[in-house]
């Protein structure tokens, strides 16, 4: 179920998307299955600074942003 939630994150991943999606995905397919989220578990992009924003949250969440072409980030 772990890489499901995974791939779940992944799959909503595109130029314009909202980054709480991801969040969004990877909870209910966990719950899906009796499973909960660690909220304070979370990925962050990838740059010059290793975690950098935006952070994302793999659980249900109001966090402003949309991804953006080019960006790395770990889910």
């Amino acid at each position: 179920v772990t890489e499901e939630c995974m791939e779940k994150g992944i799959a909503v991943c595109k130029d314009g998307a909202s980054l709480k999606k991801i969040g969004k995905r990877i909870s209910e397919h966990a719950e899906k299955y009796g499973y909960g989220v660690v909220e304070r578990f979370v990925g962050h992009a990838v740059g010059t600074i290793f975690h950098s924003k935006p952070i994302i949250m793999h659980h249900c969440n109001e966090s402003p942003g949309v991804m953006l072409e080019g960006q790395t980030f770990t889910i």
